[in-house]
Formats: structure tokens, sequence, C-alpha cells
């Protein structure tokens, strides 16, 4: 099984890219969506009982080495909106140096 034939989810990338600024100088982005295949696992959940009622669930999300993704961006899969924590790794094919896949860090957005 290739690792393309893992991808078996769809990711919808909202991309935000800076477009200059707003008011009181801050600045202003333009979103641009793509649908992208991925893998999805979960790695860590999280509920916080005392004082509040929330739950939490850290991700990866596994992606071809041309998807782009940075840590403004978010990321629908089956629905579910999820953000996207730090700079995403590109993982290289220890042979031959090639981009192999990229993996990111996403958190389930509340």
């Amino acid at each position: 099984m290739s690792f393309t034939e893992l991808l078996t989810r769809t990711a919808v990338i909202h991309r935000k890219v800076p477009s200059g600024t707003g008011d009181y100088n801050a600045p202003a982005f333009t979103e641009t969506t793509s649908s992208k295949p991925c893998y999805l696992e979960q790695l860590d959940r999280t509920e916080d009982a005392g004082g509040r009622d929330s739950v939490a669930a850290t991700h990866r999300a596994f992606f071809d080495p041309d998807v782009i993704l940075s840590a403004i961006d978010t990321v629908v899969i089956d629905g579910t909106t999820y953000e996207v924590v730090g700079i995403p790794d590109i993982a290289f094919n220890a042979r031959t140096g090639v981009a192999h896949h990229l993996e990111a860090t996403l958190v389930e957005a509340e």
C-alpha cells in the first residue's frame, strides 16, 4: 500500500495570506480554500472538569508534501474545524532525500 492510498479523508484548508494592513495597522488577510486528501490520527484528549466544562483533542494530520500550511491556517475535516499548531514538518525519505509527506499538529477549535 502506498502513502497516497492512506490519505482517505478530505481536508478543506482555509489558508490566510497577508494582504496589507487594516484599521489601526492591524494585519489584513485574504482567505483562500482548497481541498486536499489527508490522513488524521488522534494523539491526545483532555477534559477540564474543574471550573469549566471543556474537551480538547490534539491530532496529527498527514498530507502530500506539496501542501502548504502555516500556524494561522484552519483545516476542516468531516465537519470538524481544527487549528494548525506550530509550523508543520516536512518528512524526507532518508535514502533519496526527497520530501515524502507533510505532518501537521492540529487541535480542535472551540
